[in-house]
């Protein structure tokens, strides 16, 4: 087997940064809960639920062609690809407005708007840096950014400023992510020019060919739990639900932090090494799968005794890992080979599968169904 030291290094600080990203979202939402009303609390949730929604289908598939391309074309890559996020988000700000609209917070549009914009910014180089294997940058930059939303937040909502206060100090995270992002790039060796309507009709392809993929992942992780309403399940079953979907989703983290990192890695070290990531990453996820089946009840429980409940589900979902792990890989590997019919085909099967069984098996089976639809 061809190993890379810097394939594993790679993978393991991405994997890391995932997990504090979302360890610190968590803790902020509970620290912001002590010092507000929970109305507050639902009104900046709504929103910027709405503005991540929107950009993550924004960003179409454009990870790909940044981690494929960020360290062989540092001239039109970024400027190009940041581009597409501006133009595809500029569509959707009547979107944003109607939703808002609809749930009484247009006040909040304008600010919906430059979250909207700088995140889309935000997004391109730093997948940049992690193309240009810099993925301890984008760790120092994510760390510095939480902790800035944190002291931002505190100060603001303790003034009483309440839903504007918090979404301020999430401005100010993505801001800082979005400048020292390309602070880094222009210091190594980046520029900011635009490619020609070829070049633009290449990254927009590659965009597209990955999307289905990335709508299949919106859809298991945030809008089935909306779905779940609409079927009539409780909310006290929903975050249930969520809860176990999280954790699923963490244990299949590992493995997809290596199919992400395996291109620059590959790139970098002139050896195709995707392979490697695929075996690597079934090894990783073997034992994390075992404990989850074996102590489902017990890793639930330091969620909250009444999240015990869940262990089928949890069971169910950690079966997901293992084709999770193929899944990932291939598309990777797809990409790789710039197979863009293919990588269609895979998201397409990926979304109407799951739609399928999803609506077949919730009404019959609940949240044992959306589980399976999962699977």
């Amino acid at each position: 087997m061809k190993f890379s030291g810097g394939f594993a290094n790679l993978s393991t600080i991405f994997f890391t940064d995932q997990l504090l990203v979302s360890f610190g979202n968590w803790l902020y939402w509970l620290a912001v809960s002590r010092l507000t009303t929970s109305s507050e609390i639902g009104e900046a949730t709504i929103v910027i639920s709405l503005v991540l929604l929107i950009n993550s289908l924004a960003q179409l598939g454009l990870e790909y062609p940044l981690l494929k391309k960020s360290s062989i074309d540092k001239s039109r890559i970024v400027g190009t690809v940041i581009t597409i996020e501006l133009l595809i988000t500029l569509v959707s700000l009547p979107l944003v407005y109607y939703v808002l609209f609809e749930q009484s917070l247009q006040e909040f549009f304008w600010i919906s708007v430059v979250i909207l914009l700088i995140s889309g910014i935000a997004f391109v180089p730093r997948f940049a840096l992690f193309g240009n294997s810099k993925a301890k940058s984008v760790l120092i930059i994510d760390v510095a950014s939480t902790v800035l939303k944190f002291v931002i937040a505190y100060v603001l909502v303790s003034f009483g400023l309440g839903a504007n206060g918090m979404l301020l100090s999430i401005l100010a995270q993505i801001l800082l992510v979005a400048v020292a992002s390309l602070i880094v790039l222009s210091r190594s060796n980046f520029s900011f020019h635009l490619g020609d309507v070829n070049y633009f009709k290449k990254i927009v392809a590659d965009g597209v060919a990955n999307f289905p993929s990335k709508l299949s992942r919106v859809l298991i992780l945030s809008i089935s739990v909306v779905l779940l309403g609409l079927f009539g399940v409780s909310s006290s079953e929903i975050g249930i639900y969520y809860v176990a979907l999280v954790i699923g989703m963490i244990g299949a983290s590992v493995s997809a932090s290596m199919a992400f990192m395996v291109i620059p890695a590959s790139l970098a070290s002139k050896e195709e090494l995707l392979s490697d990531s695929m075996r690597l990453g079934l090894s990783f996820s073997a034992p994390i799968i075992a404990a989850l089946i074996v102590a489902p009840k017990f890793i639930l429980s330091l969620f909250g005794v009444e999240y015990a409940s869940g262990y089928a589900l949890l069971i169910i979902l950690s079966l997901a890992i293992f084709p999770s792990c193929i899944v990932l890989n291939t598309i990777t590997k797809l990409n790789y080979a710039n197979k863009q019919k293919a990588l269609l085909a895979i998201g397409s099967t990926e979304v109407i599968s799951f739609f399928i069984a999803f609506f077949f098996l919730v009404p019959l089976n609940g949240l044992i169904g959306a589980a399976v639809s999962v699977l």
